[in-house]
């Protein structure tokens, strides 16, 4: 993605430094639940559903800080923590 913005392989590790250093600093502030997110997730913990958030494996952030972010941490069981190591891609696989 930033390698279109970029003039060359340093300017773009420059861009990609850049930008994980602004989204490590501002995630939590910046993030927000879509409308009635919070109440559906409550709803479906009080009902006896067991939920959980799959998260990308990150050694220096864990889910659990987003959750009490926007609401959610008192709803959610659990974090599925993903390994980078094991897909090339970063969006879910849509085939079958």
């Amino acid at each position: 993605m930033f390698g279109r913005y970029a003039r060359d392989a340093a300017d773009q590790a420059a861009l990609i430094a850049a930008y994980r250093e602004y989204q490590i600093a501002n995630h939590d502030r910046l993030i927000r639940c879509y409308d009635d997110v919070v109440s559906a997730v409550a709803m479906l913990s009080k009902r006896g559903h067991w939920l959980a958030n799959e998260s990308p494996a990150n050694p220096k952030r864990w889910p659990c800080a987003a959750w009490r972010t926007v609401g959610l941490a008192g709803s959610l069981d659990t974090a599925v923590v993903g390994c980078d190591s094991s897909t090339t891609t970063t969006s879910p696989i849509r085939s079958p």
